[in-house]
């Protein structure tokens, strides 16, 4: 899970999508969340990077983890902490986390669908004051998993999910297209 934090003190530098590009990838965003695909590869480590906001996770591909924070010590090591091991279509929760790397040591790839809620502005707030908003996201997360292969995202695929959060959710998402 991320660290508590009231007043986020790092630099956009350190921000997931330009610290570590080629571990994230934008699907989609708009004034309210931002959503990323997180894939690290067996045996890769991402660089150190930070992500803002307060998230709901969907995995679609569990690996074992070593998570470090910038200074390289251990937070979180799955082969130590077998409670802690991800398993596939698990949703979980995390509050904005501090620089950090992900170590993948595991067997396959670490494949994860980042919903960052941007209106959040503390990660202990949100289960109790967002808990139907959070409830709708985790549901729009894994409808459009299992509708949109997030491999084949193109041109036109934000629209679908447009469609979803209007179909599921009751609302108009003002999505910019990717």
């Amino acid at each position: 899970m991320g660290g508590e934090t009231t007043r986020w003190e790092w630099p956009d530098e350190l921000d997931a999508l330009a610290a570590a590009p080629e571990h994230h990838r934008l699907l989609l965003e708009n004034e309210r969340v931002r959503v990323l695909e997180t894939v690290v590869p067996v045996a890769a480590t991402t660089p150190v990077h930070t992500h803002r906001w307060a998230s709901v996770e969907y995995v679609l591909e569990p690996s074992g983890i070593v998570r470090r924070d910038s200074e390289g010590t251990i937070l979180l090591d799955t082969r130590r902490a077998p409670d802690a091991a991800l398993a596939t279509s698990e949703v979980l929760w995390a509050g904005p986390f501090p620089p950090h790397s992900v170590e993948n040591v595991g067997e396959a790839d670490l494949r994860v669908i980042m919903v960052e809620l941007k209106d959040q502005a503390d990660a202990g707030d949100a289960p109790r004051a967002a808990t139907a908003e959070i409830d709708g996201l985790r549901t729009l997360a894994r409808t459009a998993l299992e509708y949109v292969d997030p491999y084949s995202l193109e041109e036109g695929d934000a629209e679908e999910i447009r469609r979803m959060a209007k179909t599921l959710l009751g609302v108009d998402l003002p999505l910019d297209d990717q």
